[in-house]
């Protein structure tokens, strides 16, 4: 999962011309992308502890692994920006 993290930081990053382009936004709007989904991780690593004395890692990692798809999936299929950015949140 990290390496799917990376991936889709990487990829983003490469993608803001493309993004800019399909949807008409300015290079500070479509940062937003970076910083929400930093700003999310930044909350779920020191979470992750308290999740993992809570629940088993099996079920966390389900739980994680089917967010991920679902954000994924809501990010292929998003009609706008602000759709966009809530499947890059989650």
């Amino acid at each position: 999962m990290s390496f799917s993290g990376v991936l889709v930081e990487t990829a983003m990053n490469v993608a803001f011309p493309t993004l800019m382009k399909q949807f008409g936004l300015a290079t500070n709007t479509v940062q937003w992308m970076n910083s929400i989904y930093l700003l999310f991780i930044s909350v779920i690593v020191p979470l992750s502890a308290v999740l993992k004395s809570s629940f088993k890692t099996k079920e966390l990692f389900v739980t994680a692994n089917l967010l991920f798809f679902a954000g994924l999936l809501l990010d292929a299929l998003a009609p706008n920006f602000a759709i966009l950015l809530l499947g890059r949140t989650i």
